[in-house]
């Protein structure tokens, strides 16, 4: 949940420095505004944060993975007879 949130936060922040990059290009730098500078690092800093956020937190999807690990470490592996093979 937390890295979807991030990686929709880094997309819009993408597109945001997509028009804002061209403008500095052609213009200078002068031409965009503080205020401007200040969402697309601001962006940048939720991206980070959430991707942060993401990678400390344990999903469900690791937390499933350690069980069937943890279960099959424990137990030998049986043996099946299966009938009709010899």
């Amino acid at each position: 949940m937390v890295r979807s949130a991030a990686i929709s936060v880094f997309f819009i922040g993408i597109g945001y420095d997509v028009t804002l990059v061209p403008r500095a290009l052609k213009e200078g730098l002068s031409a965009v505004n503080a205020e401007e500078w200040k969402v697309a690092i601001g962006l940048m800093a939720i991206t980070a944060l959430l991707f942060f956020i993401s990678f400390v937190l344990p999903n469900e999807k690791s937390k499933t993975l350690k069980k069937i690990k943890r279960h099959f470490e424990g137990n030998e592996p049986t043996k099946h007879a299966v009938k009709g093979l010899e």
